[in-house]
This record gives structure tokens, C-alpha cells and sequence, in this order.
């Protein structure tokens, strides 16, 4: 039998695992010319609207508005086809010339075996219908349909906010492309700023399926595949462990791009070349390094402060008392510190929990009887009582209130959260047709954009009450014809609107810095252009 390779014959001073790094380095920077241009794409999009918002001359009517609104999906919808597009013929070719790179990069260092290529066109249909990263969800279509989605509600929700609140051309624009000299970067910045994140994901992702594709084709050559990463401080605990890691088959191997931004792929291993040779050699940040050195034997050589840097002081602190790297991502996933203690059976000091999906705990209070008070005189009492026990606990309390002075229920949350089950919110209000919701803040701020959207989401919910430290009480409540909007909506109404209010508050008080007294009415105010806006009542009991 001849052989598949020759040790002899390969370029001088190459190895592959040399020729995949310095590919790696090339593909960052094709990734970072593809940004350049979807993102060309997008502003050309940008540009289209910001020219039809300036010739409407403002948006004084409920028809101008629909009309500029329309024009603005057509847009979207046209942004969204042309990205899609030139994903696909760019992706096409690059699916093309990375099948052809394995097979020269096997030729250069000697293999003499007949090699197969994929053809490009099942490259890309398998890497299309794929979620192009392991820590995600989305495919490239449905990534890009996303982003053109949000470019029309950030830009809709803005014009709706010029119409309600009276801007100007000007001004809508400006809130969503920022100024001229960038000194305010507005709010496109951060669909930017995701396009140029996932398109370097996305070609990861699509290059690590040519290759995969290729050596699936050719798999009679190789008896595994390498994880190979890179010798730096931007490798994250997940990569650093799995680094020089061979699996026999792809299969059995973790789906690479592991996360957003991963800079790991496969270097498959060639039967008969399993070992490095002699003098062999791979890169670092410090430089040159032997090309057996991985990941954590790699880190063990660090000094302490890049160490720490690394890992966190957390971890830091563990590994230095002799845990491996590789306890903090066993199977290519993440643990938190509280997993990582329960897991090795280990004390770890823990900050305080504050994580709003940690579900609160019901309050058993007995018998409460309000039922010689008037339903206002009640929620004042019951505002006392949540104030008193979240000062004493530190904790916030929620109680549901029927409208016949009944308390439904009382839950505590942790810290400065409070997330009721939606299991105990249906139990608590069955057979009851409407409710108030009343909980304190134990930092004594006002409303919220996650109070809004807990509003809106729940139909049943009459007002949405907060307790203040001195014990006054403001609610909110959609009216009949009032709008009811999803949280990413608010959000973008919220950070809108708290702009705008800001400068009002500066202007009122000849300011460039807000006092804390200052900035409870910035978020007063906040909370009163957007109740009047959306069509909620607003007020104190």
C-alpha cells in the first residue's frame, strides 16, 4: 500500500497546526472587511429614512405618521432581503475557498492522498439550516430577519414619539443616528455593533462547516480532530480547557464557534503524524511555544496578574489552591461559583443574590381584616406594612389587592427583585376578574420600565401601585384604549424619553450634573410623557 503522506515532504519550517493560526488571523480580518460591509447595508437603509423623515418635515398627524411608518417596513423589509442576500453569495464563495485551504494546507505539509471536496453548494445549505453557534439559537436568516425587524422598531418607535411629543425632523433623527460628531451615539449604534458581532460569528461558524465538511470526506485520513485554541487572555475558561483535546469523530466533538466571537477550530490529526515532531512549535502571546503546550499548561506559566485577569478573582482564587481549569467548564459548559462549590463539595463565599429570576416567597400573615376601611385608606395601610417589613428585611414585598379590601396575597423577594411565579399570581386571583398590584422599592425609586411591561403584560391587572418611603402611593393603569407594549418596546421608550427629560431637568435647574432630588424628577417626568403618550392613567392615591 503507498502512503497517504510524506513527513519528507512538506514546506519547510510549516506545520499545520502553524498554517491554521496564521488562517485564523486572515479570516479575523475578512471577517472584519464582511462587517464593513453588511454594515454599509444597513447605514445605506439608515440613509433612505433619515432623507424620508426630513422631507415629511416633522410628524404632526396620526396619517403622516402611518404613512412615514409603512415607507419605514418597506425599508426594513428591503434592508432584511438585501443582507440575506449578500450573506448568501459571499458565503457561497467563501464555503468554496475554505474547502480548497484544508486541501492545500494537507498538501503543503506533505499528504499525497487523493483528497475529496464537498461541493459548496451542501456546505452552505448545511451550515444555512444550522444555528451558526453553540451558545445560540439563530441560523443566518433568522439572525438577520431579527436585526432588520428591530431596525424598523427602533426607528418606529422614535417616529411615534415625534408625533405624540411634537419633535422635529431633526430631533427623531438625531435620537436614533446620534450627532454629527458622535458626541451622542444613538440608539442604531447598537444594531451595529451586533452586526459587526454576529458577522464574525457567522463566518466562524461558516468556516468550521467547510472544514468539518471536508474532513468528513476525507475521514479516512485522519484519526481525530484537534480542539485548538490560542495561547491569550481573551480565551475564555470554556476554550482554554478544552484546548489540545482530540475526539475521535466530529460528532462526539462540541459544536464549534462555541460562544459569540469564539476564535477556536479543529485541526484534524493525521493517521500516522499523531505525535508533534520534534521541535515543532505553536504561538503564544508570549511567543513561540512548544506545539504540545496547551491551554492550562500554557496559563500555569502566566504571571499571577494575568491569571487573575483571566479568570476573575473568584477562580483566581481557586486555582491557585489547585484546582485545574478544567473544573470550571467540564463538557464545554460554564459553571457559576454556586455550581462549581456544589459540585466539588467545596466553601465558597458568595455575593449577595440579587438575580431577578429567583422566584419570590409567599408571606403567611394570617387573618387581615380591612374591611372598615375604604379601599384607599387600605392601600395606605398596606403600603405601611410592606414599607416596614422591606426596611427590616431588606427585601422588597408585593401584595395582590382585590378591590373588595381582601389582601390575595403577600410575597418576598430578594433584595432590590421581586418575581412572583405566574403559577402563584393565577392561584391568588382565581375567580377574580381585575386587581391591584402594590410592592415597595427598597432603594425608594420611582417606576420602572420592567414595572411598565409587568403592567402590560397582564391583562388582568387594574393599577400597578408603588409604595414610597413615606408611605404616598402612585399607581399606573392602561386605560380602555390604552396601549399595551412588549418589554423591549418600553425599553427603547424608557431610555428615549429619559434623554429628552434630562436635558429639560439640566435646562430648569442651569445644570450640567443631576442631583439625586433632580433625578426623581427626571423619572417623574419620564413616567408622565410616557403615560400620556401610550394612553395610561397616571396618579396618586
Amino acid at each position: 500500500m503507498a502512503k497517504s503522506y510524506d513527513k519528507d515532504g512538506g514546506s519547510s519550517g510549516s506545520s499545520l497546526q502553524d498554517i491554521y493560526l496564521l488562517h485564523g488571523i486572515n479570516l479575523t480580518r475578512y471577517s472584519n472587511y464582511e462587517a464593513r460591509k453588511l454594515q454599509g447595508i444597513l447605514d445605506e437603509a439608515n440613509k433612505q429614512i433619515k432623507a424620508l423623515i426630513i422631507k415629511a418635515k416633522g410628524i404632526e398627524t396620526k396619517a403622516k405618521y402611518r404613512r412615514v411608518s409603512a415607507e419605514i417596513k418597506r425599508i426594513s423589509d428591503e434592508l432584511s432581503r438585501q443582507l440575506i442576500g449578500q450573506v448568501k453569495l459571499d458565503f457561497s464563495e467563501l464555503a468554496k475557498a475554505e474547502t480548497v485551504f484544508v486541501e492545500k494546507s494537507m498538501r503543503t505539509i506533505g499528504l499525497t492522498a487523493n483528497f475529496e471536496l464537498p461541493a459548496p453548494a451542501k456546505v452552505w445549505a448545511a451550515a444555512s439550516f444550522s444555528k451558526y453557534a453553540a451558545d445560540g439559537r439563530e441560523t443566518f436568516e433568522t439572525y438577520l430577519n431579527g436585526l432588520s425587524e428591530n431596525f424598523y422598531k427602533t426607528w418606529d418607535i422614535h417616529v411615534r414619539a415625534g408625533y405624540l411629543s411634537g419633535l422635529t425632523a431633526q430631533q427623531i433623527n438625531r435620537t436614533v443616528l446620534g450627532s454629527a460628531k458622535n458626541t451622542d451615539a444613538g440608539q442604531m449604534q447598537v444594531l451595529r455593533r451586533s452586526l459587526e458581532l454576529n458577522t464574525r460569528t457567522m463566518i466562524a461558524g461558516m468556516t468550521e462547516e467547510a472544514r468539518d465538511s471536508t474532513y468528513r470526506a476525507n475521514s479516512r485520513l485522519f484519526s481525530g480532530y484537534r480542539y485548538l485554541g490560542t495561547l491569550d487572555t481573551r480565551t475564555c475558561p470554556v476554550c482554554g480547557s478544552l484546548d489540545g483535546k482530540v475526539f475521535k469523530t466530529l460528532e462526539e466533538a462540541p459544536k464549534l464557534p462555541a460562544h459569540h466571537n469564539c476564535r477556536c477550530l479543529y485541526l484534524p490529526v493525521i493517521k500516522g503524524m499523531e505525535e508533534p515532531l520534534e521541535g515543532d512549535e505553536r504561538a503564544s502571546m508570549d511567543g513561540p511555544v512548544p506545539a504540545g503546550m496547551t491551554y492550562s499548561e500554557w496559563l500555569k506559566t502566566q504571571p499571577e496578574e494575568v491569571q487573575r485577569d483571566i479568570l476573575g478573582p473568584a477562580r483566581f482564587s481557586l486555582y491557585k489552591s489547585g484546582m485545574p481549569i478544567k473544573s470550571f467548564a467540564p463538557d464545554g459548559k460554564t459553571l457559576n461559583l454556586q455550581q462549581l462549590a456544589e459540585k466539588e463539595g467545596i466553601s465558597v463565599a458568595m455575593p449577595k443574590h440579587t438575580d431577578s429570576n429567583i422566584p419570590a416567597m409567599k408571606i403567611d400573615r394570617g387573618s387581615i381584616d380591612y374591611s372598615n376601611l375604604s379601599y384607599n385608606q387600605t392601600i395606605h395601610e398596606e403600603a405601611k406594612w410592606l414599607n416596614r417589613h422591606s426596611a427590616e428585611r431588606g427585601n422588597e414585598f408585593a401584595s395582590l389587592m382585590a378591590h373588595d379590601n381582601r389582601v390575595l396575597g403577600t410575597w418576598e423577594g430578594v433584595g432590590n427583585s421581586i418575581n412572583i411565579s405566574g403559577n402563584d399570581i393565577r392561584d391568588a386571583t382565581r375567580g377574580i376578574n381585575t386587581y391591584d398590584f402594590i410592592h415597595s422599592h427598597l432603594n425608594g425609586t420611582f417606576f420602572s420600565d420592567k414595572d411598565m411591561y409587568s403592567m402590560c403584560k397582564n391583562s388582568k391587572l387594574d393599577k400597578m401601585m408603588i409604595a414610597m418611603p413615606d408611605n404616598s402611593v402612585y399607581y399606573l393603569k392602561v386605560k380602555p384604549y390604552g396601549h399595551r407594549f412588549n418589554e423591549k418596546t418600553l425599553n427603547f421608550a424608557w431610555n428615549y424619553n429619559e434623554t429628552i427629560s434630562r436635558q429639560e431637568i439640566k435646562a430648569k435647574y442651569n445644570t450640567t450634573e443631576l442631583l439625586q432630588k433632580q433625578y426623581e424628577e427626571v423619572t417623574m417626568r419620564i413616567v408622565e410623557k410616557m403615560a400620556y403618550n401610550f394612553g395610561w392613567e397616571f396618579g396618586k392615591i
